[in-house]
């Protein structure tokens, strides 16, 4: 019986079968006990990958199907083979389509993601935003709660833990008339102060707003604070802080909301990282802008406050700390809208003298 000249793989199983290698006039010929299993154009044969341990030589064609090939390691076969088979270099064009389409293909998911993240997110978070259930969103809050509390290094808030009562009488008259100028229950606002020399506040799902305590100390006037938490207000009344987290959370946050199961929070809380550290929108700044002007004009105050924070903020700055600047940009546009609102002061002071500079206390061990 003659000796096998090599190992056949058909491309359809992993079994291995011996085969005789015959050379016809125009094809070389694989047969399996005297039977015909495969014939090959020389033309159409390339060279494949090495062996095992790289001994040999590995053959197939480009009309063969998918991993059909035949493994060699006589050196005379070896040798008549790449006499015969002229274009045994020249690469499998079938296996670099394939890898090309792969390529594509590759290319295709990545521009998806993309579109995702430009356009469908922000559609998506755009819609979801305002019909965000009260339960789930009170959750996640207190969760982003909970997270700015850790990056900011307090175990709980200044009124939490002050022992003086003035400082917290005096940040819940100005919760409570801040409330009274748009209509809002006790519940529908919450004021927390976090200690801190970083000048910003920020405004979560579920109605509360965090005052780093350097933003009370960087304001001059009662005015100046209510102005900034009256943005923060707008934020709040328009479903910014929720369209953010929906879109820097992903698909993970989309889910869990349709579905109502926010037991993975790990979404939440790269989402929760990027509200307390991202901007908003230049749309989203000038509504809660003119937000701020309405409130501010019902308690018989100037808008003007903000935009003289946001002017001396914007002259100071000078340190690498994220401030009211980086999250609430104070852009020309912005500043020129908020000093075009002059209103004069008719309405009773938000905070007397004795509250303001109690509430400026408020951190104090």
């Amino acid at each position: 019986m003659r000796a096998p000249d090599g190992i056949y793989f058909d491309g359809k199983t992993t079994a291995s079968r011996e085969v005789s290698v015959d050379f016809a006039e125009e094809a070389l010929v694989l047969e399996e006990e005297g039977k015909e299993v495969a014939r090959w154009a020389y033309a159409d044969i390339r060279k494949g990958d090495a062996g095992p341990d790289d001994e040999g030589m590995r053959i197939t064609s480009v009309r063969a199907p998918e991993s059909m090939g035949v493994e060699v390691t006589d050196k005379y076969l070896i040798a008549e083979i790449e006499e015969r088979c002229t274009q045994l270099l020249a690469g499998n064009r079938r296996r670099r389509y394939g890898r090309l389409h792969v390529m594509l293909w590759a290319m295709a998911a990545v521009l998806s993601l993309v579109l995702i993240a430009l356009w469908l997110m922000p559609y998506a978070a755009a819609a979801l935003a305002p019909v965000v259930p009260r339960s789930i969103e009170q959750r996640i809050g207190d969760a982003v709660y909970r997270q700015a509390l850790t990056i900011f290094g307090a175990e709980t808030t200044c009124e939490s833990g002050g022992k003086d009562a003035a400082p917290a009488r005096s940040l819940e008259t100005l919760a409570d008339k801040l409330r009274g100028a748009n209509g809002l229950d006790a519940g529908d606002l919450t004021l927390l102060v976090i200690k801190s020399d970083v000048p910003n506040a920020f405004a979560l799902p579920g109605g509360r707003i965090i005052i780093l305590d350097g933003i009370l100390q960087a304001a001059e006037t009662p005015d100046e604070i209510a102005g900034v938490l009256a943005h923060e207000m707008g934020h709040i009344a328009h479903h910014d802080a929720r369209r953010t987290l929906i879109e820097s959370g992903g698909m993970g946050f989309v889910l869990g909301t349709v579905l109502g199961d926010l037991a993975g929070t790990t979404p939440i809380f790269f989402a929760g990282n990027a509200l307390l550290q991202a901007s908003y929108s230049g749309e989203a700044e000038a509504a809660a802008d003119a937000y701020e002007i309405e409130t501010m004009r019902v308690l018989g105050r100037s808008p003007v406050a903000l935009g003289n924070l946001l002017t001396r903020l914007t002259a100071s700055k000078g340190d690498a700390q994220p401030n009211l600047l980086n999250s609430h940009p104070a852009t020309p546009e912005r500043l020129a809208t908020l000093r075009s609102a002059r209103v004069l002061p008719t309405g009773l002071p938000i905070l007397n003298e004795f509250e303001f500079k109690a509430l400026k206390h408020i951190c104090d061990d």
